[in-house]
This record gives structure tokens, C-alpha cells and sequence, in this order.
């Protein structure tokens, strides 16, 4: 697998990978389900006396991206509002100056008055292919050639893209080696 020509823009990333077909596949796959990242996969709810169910406020909060720039043990952000006050993603608090929550304006909920939310998220680690909330990119590749593939790659704000390639590949190679004996 050679990548060439990598040009990079904010989120956005494109480049042009010579190889098999098979391997510009695998490639596509992974960045876009195959490398772990974190994301919220449980809510504690201490009180919600919002009119939205918990299940609701719940996958809301899964879906926001969450960086994590190493690896964190007890990984949590909490939530403790009161309205009248429209939610934003950049209202969760981090427990740990490893994770930040790259997007802050992702509207979650608004509170009337005299209502009131507080939580506690859970971080989980793990990949695109067991749910969506743990996606890492959006990719696409169009075949150039017999061996050569320009790709598309957009990162959900876990990764730099250039990151992102780079941990698919990395990744592709240890779940290889897993497979090989």
C-alpha cells in the first residue's frame, strides 16, 4: 500500500493510494469504522425534569464527538444545568484534561424554566463497526486505474486526518496479524 499526494484542509483530507482494489477497500472500511475511538456509551441520570426521556438525551450525547488525546482509564464528562438554557455539547465537563469535546455547539436539549438536567456520561472505547457512535471518518475512493485510487476522507473530529490514515493502517496490520499464525 503507497499513499501519495496527501493533501490536507481542516477536517478534509485527500490522497491517492496505489495498490489492489481489495486493499483500497480494506483501507475505506477501517477509516471509516475500523479505528477505535471514544464516545459516550452510558448516561447516569441523577434528575431530568426535562419533557425528553432518558433513552433520548442518551443517544443524543452518544453521537457528539469525543477526543481523547491519550488513552483514559475512568473516562467521564459531566452535566449539571438549569433552565431556562439551551444545551450545547460545549457544556459537558471532562473529568480529565485528556478528553475535550471538539464541537462545542451541538445543540443537545433546552430547558424551561424551573427545569432541571444533571448527569454523568460514561466514555467507552471502541470501533465504527459495532455502532455509529464510535466512527471514526466518512470515506470514498474512485478507481483512477487498474492499481491507483483517489480517496475522500472527512474525519468526525476524533483525528487529524492525516492521524486517522495513519491509525487505519496501523490498524489493518494488527487485526491482520491476529488473523495469521
Amino acid at each position: 500500500m503507497k499513499i501519495k499526494d496527501f493533501k490536507q484542509e481542516g477536517n478534509y483530507a485527500t490522497f491517492v493510494l496505489e495498490g489492489d482494489v481489495k486493499v483500497a477497500n480494506a483501507l475505506r472500511r477501517y477509516l471509516i469504522g475500523g479505528v477505535p475511538v471514544y464516545a459516550i456509551d452510558k448516561v447516569i441520570f441523577y434528575e431530568n425534569e426535562s419533557s425528553f426521556f432518558n433513552e433520548y438525551i442518551a443517544h443524543r450525547l452518544g453521537m457528539i464527538p469525543i477526543k481523547v488525546k491519550k488513552d483514559v482509564e475512568d473516562g467521564r464528562v459531566m452535566l449539571d444545568e438549569k433552565g431556562p438554557k439551551k444545551i450545547y455539547s460545549g457544556d459537558l465537563m471532562p473529568n480529565s484534561k485528556d478528553i475535550e469535546i471538539p464541537i462545542k455547539n451541538i445543540p443537545i436539549i433546552e430547558l424551561l424554566e424551573g427545569q432541571t438536567l444533571r448527569l454523568e456520561g460514561v466514555l467507552k472505547k471502541d470501533r465504527g463497526l459495532h455502532h455509529a457512535k464510535f466512527q471514526s471518518g466518512i470515506a470514498s475512493y474512485r478507481q483512477l486505474d487498474d492499481n491507483t485510487f483517489e480517496f475522500f476522507v472527512e474525519t468526525l473530529y476524533h483525528f487529524e486526518p492525516k492521524e486517522l490514515v495513519e491509525k487505519a493502517k496501523a490498524q489493518i496490520r494488527e487485526d491482520l496479524k491476529k488473523m495469521l499464525p
